[in-house]
């Protein structure tokens, strides 16, 4: 027996669907390109993912070998020759060890991309599926996760967390702290949870009232499936708004725990951290804290920029494409 054939109508509707997706991905190419803020944080949200990503190639020197390893001076100045007649230029200068700022801020991407990554992926798990839920199924479920939710929003996050972060920081298990930056990245997410439920339950609200719903109940699907085939699918574009304005959130908050002495461990490439190390020189040397914190500044800007034109592009109140 062959394998099945589309009709005609079947193959007419597939490429109408196929020309209105090209068309669409066009339409909004055209919007960000339109939009010089955009380009800008969609250029730079490209180059940090591509730095993250080809750190160990691009990276002029190795960020840990400090100067009896790699020959170069404690504290040299930006724009310096490198050791060795064809050495590459030491661009922004070397910190206390040695060590060169600009290979350190190429690998600190690794950390700030993993950091957004895992925080956002866990409060969008969580709030997607508390929101979801409640939305969806309304009454006495909508009132007890949302009154868990008004108490997990009462809660000092950033407090609870210097809390968390340093008592876990002195056991056994974490000696040297190898796992506190990781923590810090789950804790945040988790904290974040909450915020993400309620903006999916208001979404949600709005969709479990439209037509395609009803059809999905009146041919018998569950109410699991209804929610994560017909719900969930539709409030995407809101999902995918917050998500990028939260991974900015996520890179700084991470930061700032490095910066108090909290995240990553000492001389592993972080931006915080290497603030940190840095700030008791900042008169003295100030290129050793002053390119990480541009490197924070830039990133959690280039996803604001973008957070802002995709809310934009796709809330229906402000769609324009």
């Amino acid at each position: 027996m062959g394998m099945s054939t589309l009709t005609q109508d079947e193959l007419v509707a597939q490429v109408k669907r196929e020309r209105r997706f090209r068309n669409r991905l066009w339409a909004y190419f055209k919007s960000l390109t339109s939009n010089w803020t955009a380009t800008i944080g969609f250029i730079i949200i490209v180059v940090f993912f591509f730095v993250a990503v080809f750190a160990p190639v691009v990276a002029p020197y190795h960020p840990t070998e400090d100067d009896y390893r790699n020959g170069m001076p404690s504290y040299a100045p930006p724009l310096t020759d490198g050791p060795g007649e064809n050495a590459f230029p030491i661009l922004l200068g070397t910190d206390w060890a040695g060590q060169d700022v600009f290979s350190r801020i190429l690998y600190g991407a690794q950390s700030a991309m993993w950091a957004g990554f895992i925080s956002i992926s866990v409060g969008l798990f969580g709030g997607i599926s508390l929101g979801a839920v409640s939305g969806y199924l309304g009454g006495t479920v909508d009132n007890i996760i949302m009154r868990i939710v008004d108490a997990w929003m009462a809660i000092p996050s950033f407090f609870m967390l210097l809390i968390i972060v340093a008592a876990l920081s002195d056991q056994p298990w974490n000696e040297g702290g190898k796992y506190t930056l990781l923590i810090a990245m789950f804790f945040i997410g988790f904290m974040g949870i909450p915020g993400y439920a309620r903006i999916i339950r208001g979404s949600v609200l709005a969709v479990r009232e439209m037509d395609f719903i009803d059809a999905a109940r009146a041919t018998g699907s569950s109410e699991t499936r209804i929610i994560v085939k017909h719900v969930v699918p539709n409030v995407f574009p809101i999902i995918l708004v917050y998500a990028t304005m939260g991974i900015g959130g996520a890179i700084s908050s991470t930061a700032s725990l490095s910066f108090i002495g909290l995240g990553a461990r000492p001389n592993v490439p972080d931006w915080g951290g290497d603030m940190d190390r840095a700030r008791s020189v900042f008169f003295i040397y100030p290129w050793n804290m002053f390119f990480p914190g541009l490197a924070i500044f830039l990133v959690v800007l280039g996803f604001n920029l973008l957070g802002d034109w995709l809310r934009d592009v796709l809330d229906p109140r402000t769609r324009d494409v």
